[in-house]
């Protein structure tokens, strides 16, 4: 009898830990969602910057060093 408890112990705690996996994961996705839609707009706002340099005289673009 001391088995199957144990074995019911064990199979309880696979079953939490994997339930807390499963809602960090979905967390983790949740933030990359979030993170690509942001790079997104932030590449669509560069967008207007990129199209500039290639059209701006030299004396307008930044100096890199």
């Amino acid at each position: 009898m001391a088995l199957l408890q144990n074995l019911e112990n064990n199979y309880l705690s696979v079953a939490e830990r994997a339930a807390t996996l499963q809602d960090a994961c979905e967390k983790l996705l949740r933030q990359q969602t979030h993170l690509v839609a942001l790079a997104d707009a932030l590449s669509d706002r560069l967008s207007y910057f990129n199209e500039l340099e290639g059209t701006a005289p030299p004396e307008f673009l930044p100096v890199t060093c």
